[in-house]
This record gives structure tokens, C-alpha cells and sequence, in this order.
């Protein structure tokens, strides 16, 4: 059975001391030491199953999970998937071992609810980065979890992507190939698997992909007044101006690993 430590200054926190009820500081412990959690702080955990461990009924446990949710904003919970997520676990139970780094990647691979599993992944990622302590341009054999996933990735999908249209070729014939390279107009469904990098909706894929191609049809595929060489750099351009959000990296490496899309797409 896992062991759980639990700070002792915890009931001097003026949070915990002035702010939870007598049911709320049960229920924290409950979620702090039950045996369902693990490293990830992110764990299934049914509420008939919190009823029955803390002898609450099912009703206090909602007003719980609800209160925990919206005033202390210290949990959250996914009733489908039954999952909780302990928000600023991270902070006292983690560390930057590669093991543990193995290991917590193994939970989140398991994580049903993405916005949870993304918030592991990216605390992870915000946890670590303290070890680059001198600025990128400068040597420094100190690497977060995020560069070394960064530099990865980056190779498999971005650089990968600019080696496809521009080709393998050689010094020598660099020139000759450049000049005799056409573009090759984007599909509907090439920008909407492109779009599986970034955080927007199923349904609203197609209608921006729609979007995409009829504005550069009307233009003649040309931005500005130069014709387009690189459709996925103008789709990137878009997604900034809509404020659409790439996920991060490491959320990319986990869903390649998960098997969600191959890994030289």
C-alpha cells in the first residue's frame, strides 16, 4: 500500500483553518489519503464509492464535490468518467527523477478526461522548468522534461512536415528541384487532420477548413502578393488570429503514444 504524507502545518493554513467546514477538512483528508489516489493526483474515484468510504450519503458528497469545485477551487471532477483531479498536488508530492517521470507519464497514458490529463502533463511541464536556469542561447547541459520532448516532437512532426514538401535532395541539384516543385493545393480533410495539433472542437474543424480554402481560392492561393509555398505555415497563421491554442508538446507525444495518429504524420 502506497504511503501519503501530509504536511502537519496543513491546520495552520488559514484556508484550511478558517474556510472548511468540519465535513470539508474530512473530506480533504479523504482525498488526500484514500487508497484509490496516486502520484498523478488525478485518480477514478466514484462517488457511491466516496459515500461508502467516508459514511456520508451520496447527496453530501455532491454538495461537497460542488463546493470544492466552485469555492475552494481545489479539485475537479468529471461525472462521466467518475475521475478526480487534486489540483495543486504537483506542488508536495512530486519530484524530477527521470523514474518519476516514467512513472507519471504511465498514470496520465491513463487519465480518461483530456483537460485533466493535459493539466498534468502541463504542471509537469511548468514543474520541471526551473531546472533550465541560464537562457537557451547559451550552453547548459540542464534540460527540463519539456525541451528534450520539445526537441522530439519538433523532429517528428514539424521538421518532418517541411521535409516532405521540400524533399531529400542533395546540394547540387537543390536549385533545379525548387524550381520545378508545385503546390499542391489542401484537401478539406488534409486541414482537418492538421488541426488535430490544436485544441478546437470536432464539429468546428470542417467549418474553419471550408473557411480556409474558400478564402484562398477567391485569392488564388497567394498571401499577399506572393503565391503560397506552404499551406500548413497559413493554417498556423489562422489559428494564431482565432486564438486557437496548439497543444502543448508533450500532449502531442502522449497521443502519438497513445496511438491517436502515426507518428510520421
Amino acid at each position: 500500500m502506497a504511503n501519503r504524507f501530509i504536511e502537519s502545518n496543513m491546520w495552520n493554513d488559514s484556508k484550511f483553518a478558517d474556510d472548511f467546514t468540519p465535513e470539508d477538512k474530512y473530506f480533504w483528508l479523504m482525498l488526500l489519503t484514500t487508497r484509490y489516489g496516486n502520484l498523478a493526483g488525478c485518480f477514478e474515484f466514484s462517488i457511491k464509492q466516496m459515500s461508502k468510504d467516508s459514511g456520508y450519503n451520496v447527496e453530501t458528497i455532491e454538495k461537497l464535490i460542488t463546493r470544492f469545485i466552485k469555492e475552494h477551487k481545489m479539485i475537479d471532477y468529471d461525472y462521466d468518467t467518475k475521475e478526480i483531479l487534486i489540483l495543486n498536488w504537483h506542488k508536495y508530492n512530486w519530484t524530477k527523477s527521470p523514474k518519476f517521470e516514467v512513472s507519471l507519464k504511465k498514470y496520465a497514458n491513463e487519465i480518461k478526461n483530456e483537460k485533466f490529463r493535459n493539466h498534468i502533463i502541463s504542471s509537469y511541464k511548468d514543474y520541471t522548468s526551473d531546472t533550465v536556469s541560464i537562457p537557451y542561447r547559451y550552453d547548459t547541459n540542464s534540460i527540463s522534461i519539456s525541451s528534450s520532448i520539445r526537441d522530439s516532437i519538433s523532429n517528428r512532426i514539424d521538421l518532418k512536415e517541411t521535409s516532405k514538401e521540400k524533399g531529400d535532395v542533395s546540394k547540387t541539384d537543390t536549385s533545379v528541384i525548387s524550381k520545378n516543385k508545385k503546390f499542391i493545393k489542401p484537401t478539406i480533410q488534409d486541414i482537418i487532420d492538421y488541426l488535430r495539433f490544436y485544441y478546437i472542437d470536432e464539429k468546428e474543424k470542417e467549418p474553419f477548413a471550408e473557411a480556409f480554402i474558400d478564402h484562398y481560392e477567391t485569392v488564388g492561393w497567394k498571401v499577399g502578393k506572393t503565391a503560397m509555398k506552404d499551406w500548413k505555415a497559413s493554417v498556423r497563421t489562422w489559428t494564431r488570429n482565432k486564438r486557437i491554442e496548439r497543444k502543448p508538446d508533450v500532449v502531442i507525444e502522449i497521443e502519438i503514444e497513445k496511438g491517436l495518429y502515426e507518428k510520421d504524420n
